[in-house]
Order: structure tokens, then sequence, then C-alpha cells
């Protein structure tokens, strides 16, 4: 079957159009991209050639194929964030990838001998990604992560080999390299994690054995993290429920992964939302000591948290936040 392709695209980062030996050209990346959906070795032939840096809007190409697959789905396809996720987070390990857009769609593909499962919803929410994805997982042990975590090189090896120097262990809490300013743990030895500290780890941290996930029952809130009511705390009360249940939980010294800078689907700085927030999340998170908790918290963390504002100024925004999560909790429950 011949294909024919109309190609839009932003030319910046690439060397133009036909493929040459001193960078990345968009006949390069479209070869490299049919070829792993397809499964056999395309090569296409543009109508015209474009200069280093230079748009376009509609460049014409073809390919020849033996797939069965539909131009439609073929054009469907490369137009996900498939491929750009993919190498951006520099995978080694089997994955499943939750797509946020407005149709169902079910993909799956290999990467180096991965396998990838590429799931299209059009709900919003990370926690409802994140159950999403541990339901349509099939591996012993399970990783959360976010579309600006770029992992590093031998992290498969290196969380399997963490589990198997501590076999009591359901999860293991990884290094994952921050920002200063978004830093709140860094890991230097192997210990027991304890619920006062459940509020430190995020969910890209963890590495949890999928028998004890799904033996826990627990998931992630709809009500914390990006698109949902609350900017974030979600992977905190993951922690915390898990915990509760009785299962444990461990920190090691290791770095996995780190975090490209961009920006956050919720982080807009340390606003008034960002410490009322905080304070609904404290309020699940530690009940009756809930200020006590927020005022440490601060205190720990004030050089960063508070160079726009008094400790003070910063603590009644989050007790307005844990009186809002205590009104609304005795709804819930009434």
């Amino acid at each position: 079957m011949r294909v024919k392709m109309i190609v839009a695209y932003d030319g910046t980062n690439y060397c133009g159009w036909q493929i040459q030996p001193n960078g990345i050209t968009i006949e390069q990346v479209l070869n490299e991209h049919l070829s792993r959906l397809l499964k056999e070795d395309i090569k296409v032939t543009g109508a015209s050639r474009t200069d280093a840096g230079v748009h376009s809007l509609g460049n014409v190409c073809m390919f020849d194929t033996n797939t069965r697959m539909p131009a439609e789905k073929i054009s469907y396809a490369l137009n996900q964030k498939l491929p750009e996720v993919l190498e951006k987070m520099q995978l080694a390990s089997d994955a499943v990838i939750i797509n946020q857009c407005d149709r169902f769609a079910l993909e799956e593909t290999e990467k180096d001998g991965c396998k990838i499962k590429f799931c299209s919803f059009p709900e919003r929410g990370v926690g409802r990604s994140r159950n999403e994805a541990i339901l349509r997982a099939d591996g012993d042990i399970c990783l959360f992560s976010d579309e600006d975590i770029g992992y590093e090189p031998g992290y498969a090896a290196a969380v399997a080999a963490a589990f198997k120097e501590n076999p009591q262990a359901d999860m293991i809490l990884f290094n994952v390299t921050v920002s200063e300013e978004r830093q709140t743990y860094h890991n230097t030895a192997k210990k027991r994690v304890r619920w006062y500290n459940c509020g430190r780890y995020g969910a890209v941290s963890f590495a949890v054995r999928r028998e004890s996930l799904l033996a826990s029952g627990v998931t992630f809130s709809l009500l914390f993290g990006g698109g949902a009511p609350y900017s974030n705390g979600e992977d905190s009360l993951f922690l915390k429920e898990f915990m509760k249940k009785g299962y444990r939980v461990y920190t090691s010294p290791v770095t996995i992964a780190r975090e490209e800078a961009g920006e956050s689907t919720w982080f807009h700085g340390y606003t008034d939302r960002f410490f009322r927030d905080r304070g609904v999340l404290y309020h699940f998170l530690y009940g009756r000591l809930a200020k006590a908790m927020a005022l440490r918290f601060l205190l720990a963390h004030k050089a960063v948290f508070c160079q726009d504002r008094s400790v003070g100024e910063a603590y009644e925004k989050m007790k307005q936040g844990i009186r809002e999560g205590k009104e609304g909790h005795l709804k819930l429950q009434g």
C-alpha cells in the first residue's frame, strides 16, 4: 500500500528535512516513528525539502507499507505524543502511558524490547490517570512517573536490586533529582518510613510490589493533584493509606530519575492557594495534629516557602485550608 502524508512541523530543532550525518532531521524522525509503529522498515519520500530551522504547514511525502492499518489510524497514531515521550523519559522497562485527550484509544508498541501500552482517555486528573495505569500494569514492580521525568541509565536494574536486598519491603522510595526550590527530601540511607513523613515524598519516587498494591486496594485520590480541586497531595494520601494498612515502606539512597525543567501543571509558586491547598491536605493526612504538623512544615522550610510572606501569614492560610478540609470531611461523612 502506498500512503500519502501531509506533514506540518516546527523545524526549530531540526537540521532540515533531508537525512544528513550532522544532525536530526524531519525525514529521519518520520522514518523512525513509522518503522516503530508499523513494525517494518519505512522510508518516506518527500515532494520538497526545507532547510535547517524552517517550518512547514503542509509538506507532502509518501511511503510504501505492507500494513493493513487504515491510513487515518496511522495519522492518529503519529499525532500522539508517544515517540516523543519515550525518548524524553529514556524508558528501559515495560510501561503504561496514560494520555489525557478527547477520545478513547489504545496503542501497543515496543521500544528496545520493552512493551509499551499507550492508553488515551478523555477524563482529566493525575489521580485518575495513575489509577488507570495500575489497572493495566502487569509487571512485578510498579513505578509512577510524570511526563517531565527522565530516568537514569540502569534504573530498572537498581530498583530490582533494591527489592532483592530488602525482601520485606512492599514499597521503596528512591531519590529523584529536582530543582532546589522543589526538593522536599533526599535519602542518604536505607530506613523505614513512618506516618509523620508521608507528606515528603512524591509519587515519582515510589516503587511498589504490584501484588501488595492490588491486595491493599489503595488508589490515588481524585480530590488532589493536577486536574483536581486541590492542587497537590494525592501521592502523600496514597502513601499514608498504604502504610495505614500495614504495608512496609523503606527509603533507598539510590537516584533513579531526574525532573526536567518545565512548566508544572499545578505548581505556580508559593501563593495563597498553595498554602490553603496544603492545609486541606494536612487535615486528611494528620487529622487533629494538622495544625502542629503545618507549623512544623513551615518552620522547617521557611527559607524557601516564606520569602515573600511571614511564617505567620503562611500559617494562617494553612489553617484556613485545614478548616475547609474539616468542614468538607464532615459534609462527606454526613
